[in-house]
């Protein structure tokens, strides 16, 4: 089993597949792997493709460090920091990656809703989770306070001026946490450095949002699995595989970043127009996309919305989805219509929703 992808994620049936029906013509691939953006990055890419791959290696270490340092919430002297920092009505002046992922994410805030939202951060906090968690005391926020937070929440509180490229933050309480998109855009700058440099076969992957193009090992298109929630970190099982043609692939669940309060559970999912983590039963949703910052943000959103909300969507948009819900006695999985039972795309065209 090839272990590609690192907390939701994971690459199965590779070895199998391949020991059945082996490549025409083996081929080395290349293994590089690290720390990044809080979390750990693997790029698996063919050997003898492309020239000096040292120098290639340096360049996406560079590219990383570059996208942490504008975009991260525990670097205190991060871009996205800086303008955290800054006063409310302030035309803050950003870097383009920055107002990129900015600009995306507010895209994606007015076309899901407002589940897809940068701006939860105050209200994560008070559940204990998130760069300025407060603790994890006993007792659950009441709702006064979850509702003074709520003021200083919400994607329309952010004014983004393409012209200057400015952004605005009507209130100075606002507080912007990218950790739902700015992954999956450094996977995409990751792919797009590769490819320029002569690469076609190729896996990146950063904390479970990865991208794919070409061939793997095994000597045809990557397949993927998405993994069984609630099976333990020591112990993964593959619920659904999905077969990744020049594709991205993020998933989103509530099964490892959770707390329990009062007895009750509550995943670090947070629904946006209730202040509250999500209490349905939901627990893993996983996006197909040509980028894979658009499917970042789609899988959260999708979660957000919960089951029959999110299968609406993903068949409106014609988004490749799997969709895993618990019950008191039973996992099951649902696949939204652009997406057949064995992991291939059905739909001629997925809609880019960001520039």
């Amino acid at each position: 089993m090839l272990l590609c992808c690192l907390p939701l994620v994971l690459a199965a049936a590779c070895q199998q597949a391949a020991e059945q029906n082996p490549p025409q013509e083996p081929s080395h691939y290349l293994d590089w792997q690290g720390d990044t953006m809080g979390t750990r990055y693997r790029i698996r890419l063919r050997a003898g493709v492309v020239a000096e791959p040292g120098v290639l290696q340096g360049e996406i270490t560079a590219l990383l460090d570059a996208v942490t340092g504008a975009m991260s919430t525990y670097q205190e002297d991060s871009e996205l920091m800086r303008l955290n920092a800054a006063p409310g009505g302030q035309a803050f002046p950003v870097s383009g990656p920055l107002f990129r992922v900015l600009d995306c994410a507010q895209r994606m805030a007015r076309l899901t809703d407002g589940a897809f939202d940068v701006t939860v951060s105050p209200l994560l906090s008070l559940w204990g989770f998130g760069a300025r968690a407060r603790g994890d005391g006993p007792a659950r926020p009441g709702p006064g306070v979850i509702e003074a937070a709520r003021r200083d929440t919400g994607h329309h509180l952010l004014k983004l001026d393409p012209v200057h490229g400015t952004v605005r933050k009507a209130r100075t309480g606002v507080f912007i946490d990218l950790s739902a998109i700015a992954k999956g855009y450094a996977v995409d700058r990751i792919a797009g450095q590769l490819g320029e440099r002569g690469s076609r076969d190729f896996l990146v992957e950063i904390g479970g949002e990865l991208r794919a193009r070409g061939r793997s090992p095994a000597g045809r298109h990557w397949r993927i699995g998405v993994e069984q929630p609630d099976t333990g970190l020591d112990h993964r099982e593959a619920a659904a595989i999905v077969s990744l043609r020049d594709m991205a692939l993020a998933t989103s669940g509530d099964y490892r970043n959770f707390r329990r309060l009062n007895g009750v559970r509550y995943p670090h999912i947070l629904d946006p127009a209730s202040g509250r983590p999500v209490q349905h039963s939901l627990a893993s949703v996983s996006v197909l996309h040509p980028s894979a910052m658009q499917a970042d943000a789609l899988a959260t959103a999708l979660l957000v919305m919960g089951e029959q909300q999110a299968l609406r969507f993903a068949g409106q948009h014609q988004l490749p989805a799997v969709l895993i819900s618990r019950s008191t006695r039973s996992v099951s999985l649902r696949r939204s219509p652009a997406l057949s039972a064995d992991g291939e795309i059905q739909t001629a065209a997925i809609p880019s929703f960001c520039p």
